[in-house]
């Protein structure tokens, strides 16, 4: 079973039980709206997320992430320019920024003023990273210029991957330039694609429903923690998709016992054994 295979490999790179971490990609004006209410109630339930945040939504709303940063929340890059908009009226996201079609030298420029949005914002520098609409910046070219950027910036991690890169390299591999490239997870049924609230909730051309959301995290929660399989089970989100949706907080809470802070919690498991 393939789930098997990457159990092992979580093992072999220091993973011995099963970690729950949720991260929130902020992309629009109005995940910034909702974020301190899904903030606080996720930490009720024993969840700390880590936030995503594309550098303009994290200066145009910097009092409200000031505060979820004081709470103790992970922050990591997620590039400076806003590259999703939210039309209000059809409720449809539209992606407006890719980093596939930018230059080299864009890219690495919009990695560069995202680090130093945080630097002026939150009064720090993140040490890992994701790509903007990631799924679309995955073949080996792309990864070495983001890993040679960001390691450029003195980070140690990127979670920037497709769920199948973690099935078959295992959920913490690392890059020729010593960063740590930490994929995100599938379904159980079709572990090769992603589970995140866009594709349940929110694409206009789903056929899948929001039930089928909670029907494929039970399953993954059941297999690793049933079996203490090691795995890192890296799940993402947007906070303005899932605030009003309840059956994802009782999500959350059956992951609550063994969730982690944040991904430098993970890498320091990693690293305590080798």
């Amino acid at each position: 079973m393939v789930f098997s295979r990457y159990a092992w490999l979580a093992r072999k790179q220091g993973l011995k039980r099963p970690y729950f971490i949720l991260s929130m990609d902020c992309d629009t004006e109005l995940d910034a709206e909702v974020a301190v209410q899904v903030h606080s109630k996720l930490r009720s339930l024993g969840i700390q997320p880590v936030y995503a945040v594309c550098g303009e939504i994290l200066e145009a709303a910097a009092d409200i992430y000031r505060q979820i940063s004081d709470s103790g929340a992970e922050f990591i890059n997620h590039g400076y320019r806003i590259h999703t908009r939210f039309n209000r009226a059809d409720k449809t996201y539209e992606g407006v920024v890719f980093y596939e079609r930018l230059s080299c030298e864009e890219v690495a420029y919009d990695i560069r003023r995202g680090h130093e949005a945080h630097l002026s914002i939150l009064g720090k520098a993140p040490s890992g990273f994701r790509t903007p609409h990631f799924g679309t910046f995955q073949n080996a070219r792309q990864l070495k210029l983001l890993h040679k950027t960001i390691k450029g910036l003195g980070y140690s991690y990127s979670t920037s991957t497709m769920p199948l890169q973690g099935l078959v390299h295992g959920p913490v591999r690392t890059s020729n330039y010593g960063i740590y490239e930490l994929a995100v997870s599938g379904w159980y049924d079709k572990p090769d694609l992603i589970l995140d609230s866009w594709s349940f909730r929110y694409d206009s051309n789903r056929k899948l429903k929001e039930d089928d959301y909670i029907k494929q995290f039970v399953k993954m929660m059941d297999f690793f923690c049933a079996g203490n399989h090691p795995a890192l089970l890296n799940y993402y989100v947007d906070p303005s998709q899932v605030y009003d949706w309840e059956p994802f907080f009782e999500c959350m809470k059956m992951a609550a016992p063994i969730a982690a802070a944040s991904y430098k919690d993970i890498l320091k498991e990693v690293l305590r054994c080798q």
